[in-house]
């Protein structure tokens, strides 16, 4: 998506990385924010996006979209606010498609009725473009994501991991089961061409 926005190529990009990925956000300090050392160790790469939000951990079991638009496009809002809440109306569309009842949470959050994350977006400018980028989450391996934060400890690190399980859903955990990878990506992009 780095690319396509440099090149000011307005899209939707849907993908699913292939082996896991740590995400930093653009203004995270990458010593105080992952475990390097655990990284290299599992052969789990480390990317920056030029775009906001928190360290994510990324897997396989998460349907990725970014959604690049020229700065000048008129669907754009102009409170930041209001472009997470427009942006975000197609995957809160695709979890109540599925039996999800999501709901925006200001500032860039999705979340259940019953007040847990299910997802989150970043956003930003990146050359004559803006990006916004989310995830669906299909699972969630708590596990692996508390693993590669940087903790103090392992009491901080199980806390976390603690913290996260309740805190963090996903479609697996709301439904029992997670749907076809496919069918959520047809269902995301459709809800998207609406929007656009």
């Amino acid at each position: 998506f780095h690319a396509l926005a440099r090149l000011g190529i307005e899209s939707i990009v849907v993908a699913s990385p292939r082996d896991p990925i740590v995400s930093l956000g653009y203004f995270e300090n990458i010593d105080e924010s992952v475990d390097l050392d655990f990284c290299k160790e599992r052969g789990i790469s480390v990317m920056r996006r030029e775009i906001g939000g928190g360290t994510t951990y990324l897997d396989r079991n998460q349907v990725f979209y970014q959604l690049i638009l020229k700065r000048g496009n008129p669907i754009i809002p102009i409170r930041i606010v209001d472009r997470y809440r427009l942006f975000s109306e197609p995957p809160i569309q695709t979890y109540r498609r599925f039996g999800i009842d999501a709901t925006f949470k200001p500032i860039n959050d999705l979340c259940t009725r019953e007040g847990r994350k299910i997802s989150g977006g970043a956003g930003g400018d990146v050359g004559e473009c803006i990006v916004f980028a989310g995830g669906i989450l299909l699972d969630f391996d708590h596990e692996a994501a508390s693993r590669v934060m940087r903790s103090p400890d392992q009491t901080f690190r199980d806390m976390l991991r603690r913290s996260m399980k309740e805190n963090l859903t996903n479609m697996k955990r709301e439904l029992g089961d997670a749907p076809q990878k496919k069918e959520v990506e047809s269902v995301l992009i459709e809800e998207y061409e609406k929007l656009l």
